[in-house]
């Protein structure tokens, strides 16, 4: 209390009991009357602000005043794919709401996408969605959003460039592979199957993007191979915080935070050849070239080059071990996948060229399918609103409203894929060709169901480059070997649930047999 009223003498008063019951009740009321105008705000909040149809609720709600949010979110961490896929299930055809373990999501029924796969990114944001799931102002990525470069570069010139590419990224293959396969232990002949993929992915698009020279210079594969583990012990740390609040935890919470160490790296290591792809005479063709050219700094640049090549590492990885896994569990595919890839090279004067990767259908229809069964995303093209919209059944979503499909259930559902529960490597071509059944059938392609490369103005820009890639390492390794699990495994390990994403066991090794050559 303070000093000068502390001094201050109150004169004694006496109230009549009669007035102090009186006073008491109308506390009562008074406090009663709150509660049930905050209660009333609430639910008004909750239901009335919502215009038109009416969402529909699947798993755990989190209550009122979200009392029972935590178990709800819980539940979902735990058991969150089917979760959705009950819910798409159940209400075929038909939007509903779920609570996961982060926020609320409105999931759009699969005859609702054609309404919003053209809308723009000032309608329906990715780029917030990413900043809310990794706290991007804390990791450096609200520096690589500012602005559209990075999706311009992936979408146009990686794409356009592919012809020329295509020869340097097998260059990189072969160098990459050599070393890990020359360290495969000779007595087991066995190699962890993600960490070969890792490898490969990460050597090859660091490549592509900022060319042989910068890759093998030393150091930036370090750079690469440290960001995302600081980025997600950073994000693991503050989400569960207000944003408000992170700062003020951040220092406490994350201690010994290399992050900023880490970019100034990038930004060093990347300073002159930036410069140097700036000069009026340079010919360079990579993608930073393309990224120097906008004028940006060279932090921004860093962070937008290594932001890429870690989105291709935490998606294209986990895809192409999962093609691995498959053809183990499949290896009846092998000696035709091998068989064409040969004839593909044989075509191509046994070089690796852009056409020689479109030549491989097996293998893409094989690609395909196995993404399609896998799929990763269980809630895929995850946007949030940035101002309110209406679909033509009635929905109104509301401004700042996550929105998503079920990826999962449109993979298994019938209606798009006969059979969906079996795994047929040849269900994309026709089965007397074995030419594709359609463009949109085609690994990068994206057919009715199919929500895992998202759709229209939400399609990722480098389904393309990772279409190539994919095809390259694995016609590459089954040219030289044919794979399998370990003597007396016959099941692969599970993999690992959150939320509603699936990622492969990142344990699981595979024997390397060398193919006799020919």
């Amino acid at each position: 209390m303070d000093a000068a009223l502390s001094n201050i003498s109150f004169p004694k008063v006496t109230i009549p009991s009669t007035l102090l019951a009186s006073i008491k009740t109308d506390v009562k009321l008074s406090t009663l009357s709150i509660v049930l105008v905050a209660g009333l705000l609430v639910v008004s909040q909750l239901f009335g602000s919502r215009k038109g149809k009416p969402w529909v609720r699947v798993g755990r709600s989190p209550g009122p005043l979200g009392l029972r949010s935590l178990s709800a979110r819980m539940d979902f961490f735990k058991r969150g794919r089917a979760i959705v896929r009950e819910g798409y299930n159940k209400h075929k055809g038909e939007n509903f709401v779920i609570q996961t373990a982060e926020k609320e999501q409105l999931v759009l029924a699969p005859r609702f996408l054609p309404e919003i796969r053209m809308l723009p990114e000032s309608k329906l944001s990715h780029a917030h969605v990413l900043m809310d799931y990794w706290v991007g102002e804390h990791i450096g990525a609200d520096i690589a959003l500012a602005g559209a470069q990075h999706i311009d570069a992936v979408r146009g010139p990686l794409t356009k460039t592919l012809p020329i590419t295509v020869p340097l990224m097998h260059r990189e293959y072969l160098r990459t592979s050599e070393k890990l396969f020359s360290e495969v232990p000779k007595d087991t002949r066995q190699i962890n199957a993600y960490q070969f993929c890792y490898a490969m992915i990460s050597s090859m698009t660091s490549t592509v993007f900022i060319g042989e020279e910068l890759t093998h210079r030393g150091g930036w594969s370090e750079i690469v191979a440290e960001y995302f583990p600081e980025a997600w012990r950073i994000r693991m740390a503050l989400k569960p915080w207000p944003k408000s609040i992170r700062p003020l935890v951040k220092p406490i919470l994350v201690r010994n935070n290399r992050l900023e160490e880490i970019i100034a790296k990038a930004e060093a290591f990347l300073d002159e050849p930036v410069r140097k792809r700036r000069e009026s005479h340079n010919q360079d063709t990579d993608i930073l070239k393309f990224l120097a050219d906008y004028g940006e700094s060279t932090r921004k640049i860093g962070m937008q080059v290594v932001g890429i090549i870690t989105g291709a590492l935490n998606t294209s990885t986990f895809a192409l071990t999962q093609a691995i896994y498959d053809l183990c569990m499949h290896p009846e595919y092998i000696a035709d996948i091998r068989a064409e890839a040969r004839e593909a090279l044989a075509s191509e004067n046994m070089q690796w060229t852009l056409e020689t990767c479109k030549k491989l259908h097996l293998l893409d229809s094989f690609l395909k399918e196995s993404l399609r069964l896998f799929a990763p995303e269980g809630l895929a093209i995850t946007r949030k609103a940035t101002s309110a919209f209406g679909l033509s059944d009635g929905t109104w979503i509301p401004e700042g409203t996550y929105v998503a499909v079920a990826g999962e259930g449109m993979a298994l559902d019938p209606e798009f894929y006969p059979d969906p529960e079996k795994f047929d490597g040849r269900r994309f071509v026709d089965k007397k060709t074995s030419l594709p059944l359609a463009p949109e059938r085609e690994f990068h392609g994206i057919e009715p169901g199919n929500a895992m490369w998202g759709a229209g103005r939400l399609t990722c820009p480098g389904r393309h480059f990772a279409s190539v890639l994919s095809k390259m390492i694995i016609a590459n390794l089954l040219l030289r070997y044919d794979i399998s699990l370990p003597p007396g495994q016959t099941e692969l390990k599970p993999g690992a649930e959150m939320d509603a994403n699936l990622l492969p066991d990142m344990t699981q090794m595979i024997v390397l047999t060398e193919v006799q050559a020919r």
